[in-house]
């Protein structure tokens, strides 16, 4: 999932040209609602793949893998020169020379990734290994997961073109398909298997699934090999400040999933962590989507004289605030429900971690707005500033938060600790968006505000109905229900104001003559 700060934009390159009125509005809201309902229709798969696989295997499973997903992270974000970004934002985006040499040095590097996986297998096996999970059983698993890097680095580049148009629906078709295919291969190599090959050959089927259907799918650029020493420039030229952002915010955003599996020196215990976070980032991963595909593009085109207009920023932030503040609030008090409910009992110990991680969450969603908004500007130099200032406060803080909690309850609070080390992290790097934001003359720290307080009523009091439910021993599907309700219905009058902002631009003329259009200010 593309995070806001690995997708900066070229302050070099031309901005686009002005669109006609009203139709990239009208293009980007029909963009973010198809987004929001691919989003949501894979995050229910990826949701009902955890708990169907969960019936068969153990939460060690899920630790091993969540180390082997990491890997191949490292090795894609590490090397990352904003091939497909280039495309979307570049005024040659749409050059057949260009884009062949872009898919060139895809191939290329992708070639690349997986001889440096095989090549590291073998030292990251041993380095993570415990008397569970010794190095013998990791290292294959990471030399047959790296693979999917090769498979990746053959999808066309056509399908970066469908974002930089808006043009959603071919991707979104192929984002479900792959998922699909990767939630049955799972499925039944995990009853069959029974361990965390299940999860490997799951990850290749997906990944040669995206591959094929796009090739099919999507109309495609000519796939000949080039390398225009032009088209080349261009792209190390924007790819060289991708590289050092994302090179930064790899480590900030995954400092705890490194650090983690070596603190604990359990998987089981991090496979727990892993479901809970899998619960807690949905609404993060939404809005990053959103704002990969349609805040970014729709930004730069609404910036005029280098500024992007406040009450455009103030309208979107409203928006998505509210909505990743649902969605976290509704988690705090359905999720520890919903993991009684649905899985084992050996996993019934995640539940507790949820508020706590959802405190990340939030702070990860108060920077999507101001984080885009910078990008679109042109303002790379931002996004590495907040990733640095992230690293330096998790390096110390995830340790300490660690050792703290372990000396006062165990490991399982030693968890905790590491966890609240992550959230203090996170407003370390929001800080920077904020002063950045606030420079360029956008104002997110009194909407902001506004939202946390709501987002901390509402969880407080949706995380209250979990507990008294539970001490009440009232059934799992109650419990979720009540609090993922009570959560909802804090917000009702904000979900309301937001509507009536909304409808407006909605290319449904019945839905325009329902709604006048308020002030965005909380």
């Amino acid at each position: 999932m593309a995070d806001a700060s690995t997708i900066p934009v070229d302050p070099g390159s031309p901005a686009p040209p002005p669109p006609a009125p009203g139709s990239t509005q009208k293009k980007a809201v029909s963009g973010a609602a198809l987004t929001i309902a691919s989003q949501g229709v894979g995050q229910g798969i990826r949701l009902a793949a955890s708990v169907l696989i969960a019936r068969f295997v153990t939460s060690d499973v899920y630790g091993v893998m969540a180390l082997v997903t990491l890997v191949n992270q490292a090795l894609q974000m590490l090397s990352d020169v904003g091939i497909g970004q280039s495309i979307v934002q570049h005024a040659k985006g749409n050059d057949e020379r260009f884009l062949r040499t872009a898919w060139t040095m895809q191939v290329i590097r992708s070639v690349v990734l997986t001889a440096v996986g095989i090549a590291v297998a073998y030292p990251v096996a041993a380095y993570y290994e415990t008397q569970t999970e010794p190095r013998d059983l990791l290292f294959p698993v990471i030399v047959v997961s790296v693979c999917s890097l090769l498979i990746s680095g053959l999808t066309p580049v056509s399908m970066f073109l469908a974002t930089r148009t808006l043009s959603v629906a071919r991707v979104t078709a192929i984002d479900i398909a792959t998922q699909l295919t990767a939630l049955g291969v799972s499925l039944f190599f995990a009853w069959q298997l029974k361990n965390v090959w299940a999860l490997v050959i799951g990850n290749l089927a997906s990944a040669l699934c995206r591959m094929v259907l796009a090739h099919v799918l999507v109309p495609r650029v000519p796939l000949k090999p080039c390398l225009d020493p032009e088209a080349r420039r261009e792209l190390w030229k924007f790819g060289k400040w991708v590289w050092l952002s994302t090179l930064l915010t790899f480590a900030a955003m995954n400092a705890d999933r490194i650090m983690l599996p070596k603190l604990l020196e359990d998987y089981a215990l991090f496979g727990l962590f892993g479901i809970a976070l899998s619960l807690c980032v949905v609404p993060v991963e939404v809005l990053q989507r959103i704002g990969a595909g349609i805040l970014l593009p729709a930004y730069a085109r609404t910036r005029r004289d280098g500024k992007i207009p406040p009450e455009v920023f103030d309208r979107v932030a409203f928006v998505t605030l509210l909505a990743g503040g649902v969605a976290i609030a509704g988690v705090v008090g359905a999720g520890p429900g919903f993991i009684r409910l649905a899985y084992k009992p050996s996993f019934h110990a995640a539940a507790a971690l949820i508020p706590w991680l959802a405190l990340v969450a939030w702070a990860r969603v108060l920077q999507v707005n101001a984080g885009f908004a910078l990008l679109a500007l042109g303002q790379a130099r931002s996004t590495a500033l907040a990733a640095g200032a992230k690293l330096v406060a998790l390096v110390v803080l995830i340790p300490a938060g660690f050792w703290i909690g372990r000396e006062v309850g165990g490991l399982y609070t030693g968890l905790i600790g590491a966890i609240a080390g992550t959230a203090l992290s996170e407003f370390a790097r929001y800080g920077v968006f904020v002063r950045d934001a606030s420079r360029a003359g956008l104002r997110p720290l009194g909407p902001d505000t506004a939202a946390t307080a709501r987002v901390v009523a509402a969880g407080g009091l949706a995380f209250g109905s979990h507990i008294a439910l539970s001490r009440a021993d009232a059934h799992p599907a109650l419990d979720m229900m009540a609090g993922g309700a009570v959560a909802v219905l804090v917000f009702t009058p904000w979900l309301w104001r937001a509507w009536r902002m909304v409808l407006p631009s909605l290319p449904i003329p019945a839905f325009a003559r329902l709604a006048s259009k308020p002030s965005a200010r909380s």
